[in-house]
């Protein structure tokens, strides 16, 4: 049996949008104002995709018919999700995020806006809204 350990590595994102890749079977993404550099990287399967970070723009194609489990954490992001997910996590604050497709979605921490597009099979995804303030609606993508 071979041990199974997250994909991790830091990528300093510039102030413009940052398009990530769609396809790997898992990663994390560290997004750290002013870092620079990309550190180690370690191949994973079924792991979720992970952005963490303040203040960036980023953009990912999801994780195809499958779809996939993404977590977004910080603050003052905007997040693009294009493709299906599964399960979408968003945690922080100031996060603007949009979401083509998913199934659940979870949304906690303060003063978020999260739309989304469609869920399963046309209808609407199963939603939690723990955080205060937060704004979660379907929403065409912009």
């Amino acid at each position: 049996m071979r041990a199974m350990l997250p994909l991790l590595f830091s990528l300093s994102l510039p102030a413009a949008a940052q398009e990530l890749p769609a396809g790997l079977p898992g990663m994390e993404v560290g997004v750290q104002a002013g870092s620079t550099g990309v550190g180690q990287t370690v191949q994973v399967e079924c792991a979720p995709f992970i952005i963490n970070g303040a203040g960036q723009e980023v953009k990912h194609a999801g994780g195809g018919a499958a779809g996939r489990d993404v977590g977004i954490n910080g603050a003052g992001s905007r997040v693009l999700l294009t493709g299906d997910c599964r399960e979408v996590t968003i945690n922080g604050a100031t996060l603007v995020v949009a979401i083509a497709s998913v199934e659940r979605l979870i949304a906690s921490g303060m003063s978020n806006a999260v739309t989304w597009a469609a869920g399963p099979k046309g209808g609407s995804p199963a939603v939690e809204n723990m955080g205060m303030g937060n704004v979660v609606k379907q929403a065409p993508m912009p």
